[in-house]
């Protein structure tokens, strides 16, 4: 399908080799269809290249459903819009494949963005909106960020069992609520959070990774209240050595993971996490057996100079 062409109702992709594409060189080729995604792992590069709107035929929320069993992926290069400000645009994916939002324009819909399967990829260009809607729910699935600030920083994000993975990006929320057995994941990406608390409780799992002393993902919450609960996973890259120190945490702070899962680190060092729940800082230090190794050197080597001196 080309340019100039307009697709209503109910558009399914089933096929089990190669790839369908709807291209459209601009808005004449709009797509206002449910989609329906039940194509083969074989089947990829599935496109869809023209603006796309909800069909509503009266005012109010129109919702576009992705759904299907199938596991390839769908792109959405175009600009997912309203099909009017009293006709506003809701996503709704329920598929159990890859739903990507990608292009070098920002998504402009304003109604909410649901997942609850399959993973929904956000790719437009670095801090163009591809999550534009009020509010995004990730009930299941995953929602993974391609590239830094994909979400409208008035979006606000509710993680009720999916998985946020923002995948070494930045990202600005200005709201982020945390319920049931969910994840969050930065990787070495910072999350900055503008809202006035942000909760994680028992169940759920944060995970941040290190690759260098000035790589490693952390949660910058402001003035704002991060109160701590729950599992914490950091994995890394780097080579740690002793005095090596980094800032997980900003914000006013309180609470404790209930579990802690830190990187490995050589004989004779050992992480400090005395800091963690006051400044948010973890840091390397030797090991006690190694710091009195350490000092009964540096004594032995002190008494030897002053018998020198004398």
């Amino acid at each position: 399908m080309n340019n100039g062409n307009r697709v209503t109702g109910t558009l399914e992709f089933a096929n089990t080799t190669g790839s369908y594409s709807f291209v459209s060189g601009g808005t004449s080729g709009l797509l206002r269809a449910n989609v329906i995604l039940n194509t083969a792992s074989t089947s990829t590069g599935n496109v869809i290249g023209a603006d796309f709107r909800n069909a509503r035929g009266s005012d109010g929320t129109g919702t576009v459903t992705f759904s299907g069993t199938g596991s390839a992926s769908l792109t959405l290069s175009g600009i997912v819009g309203n099909q009017s400000a009293a006709r506003p645009t809701a996503i709704d994916k329920t598929s159990t494949g890859v739903l990507i939002f990608s292009g070098s324009a920002a998504n402009t819909y304003t109604a909410g963005t649901a997942v609850s399967a399959g993973r929904l990829e956000l790719s437009k260009t670095a801090g163009l909106d591809a999550i534009s809607g009020s509010t995004l729910t990730i009930s299941g699935g995953e929602v993974r960020h391609i590239n830094a600030n994909q979400i409208n920083n008035t979006t606000a994000v509710t993680i009720s069992g999916g998985h946020l993975n923002l995948n070494n990006n930045a990202e600005t929320l200005g709201s982020l609520s945390i319920s049931g057995s969910s994840t969050l994941s930065l990787g070495t990406g910072t999350l900055t959070l503008t809202g006035a608390s942000t909760t994680f409780a028992s169940g759920q799992t944060l995970n941040l990774g290190i690759s260098s002393l000035a790589s490693f993902g952390r949660i910058d919450a402001g003035s704002n209240l991060l109160s701590f609960a729950g599992t914490l996973n950091v994995t890394s890259t780097h080579s740690f050595s002793f005095g090596d120190s980094f800032n997980l945490f900003d914000g006013q702070l309180e609470g404790a993971f209930s579990s802690i899962s830190l990187p490995s680190l050589s004989a004779g060092l050992q992480w400090d996490t005395n800091s963690l729940y006051s400044s948010g800082v973890i840091s390397v230090i030797p090991e006690p057996s190694a710091f009195a190794a350490l000092a009964g050197l540096a004594a032995v080597g002190f008494a030897a100079t002053r018998r020198r001196r004398r």
